[in-house]
């Protein structure tokens, strides 16, 4: 009868809108389990990535470097382990291997800065003022405001001899306080006298002559 058959199209289509949900069901397990795989693997990197970073606070490197290994396996993200990996290396006494690690993060947008500073230090600890302040050059074009990037760059300019930029220099260095003398004035006098060691004859004079009066004391204001 036409009842019947109403009745069996329905139940037909009640089972054919199950098996569908079960079959849709099925096939997305692989992706759940994927996704909890992941989920599972990111919180054991974090975790891993944290105890490394209170491990370098504690200064213990064999607990910092492997953290930083266990840190590497499950995160997919290298920006944020391999400054824990190059700085594991550094407290383990790897220089070659912190250099390395420095240099990839210096080559990442996200990370430059990091690795700009890494490798900076390093070439302040080996006394390679060249290299230093190419460095830090490259480290004021990033962060020209970074008040530490500043007095690092001041100090290079004078440790290699140049004058002229520490001059252009020292003012922003005085007006973030980052100067050696905390005086402007006193550390004009002494870029003006190098400049005038180097120069010949009347600009010598000029120099000499421009340091001598940023040394001149100056008069007490009358009440």
């Amino acid at each position: 009868s036409f009842a019947v058959l109403v009745a069996a199209v329905l139940v037909f289509a009640g089972l054919a809108a199950l098996l569908y949900r079960l079959l849709w069901s099925l096939f997305r397990v692989p992706r759940r389990l994927r996704r909890a795989r992941n989920r599972r693997r990111q919180r054991r990197g974090y975790e891993a990535l944290s105890r490394g970073m209170v491990a370098v606070a504690a200064g213990d490197a064999d607990t910092a470097r492997r953290q930083a290994h266990r840190a590497e396996r499950y995160l997919d993200d290298p920006p944020l382990t391999m400054l824990l990996s190059a700085q594991a290396a550094q407290m383990e006494g790897d220089e070659k291997a912190a250099e390395k690690f420095f240099t990839a993060m210096s080559e990442r947008r996200a990370t430059e800065f990091l690795g700009v500073r890494g490798l900076l230090h390093q070439a302040i600890k080996r006394q390679d003022w060249d290299e230093a302040l190419t460095l830090a050059r490259r480290a004021y074009r990033l962060n020209p405001k970074s008040p530490w990037v500043v007095k690092v760059l001041y100090d290079m300019q004078k440790r290699t001899n140049r004058w002229a930029d520490a001059a252009v220099t020292v003012d922003e260095a005085a007006r973030l306080a980052v100067l050696p003398s905390g005086d402007p004035q006193l550390e004009k006098a002494g870029i003006y006298r190098q400049r005038s060691m180097q120069e010949p004859g009347f600009d010598a004079l000029s120099w000499a002559g421009k340091a001598a009066g940023r040394c001149r004391p100056r008069t007490p204001s009358s009440r």
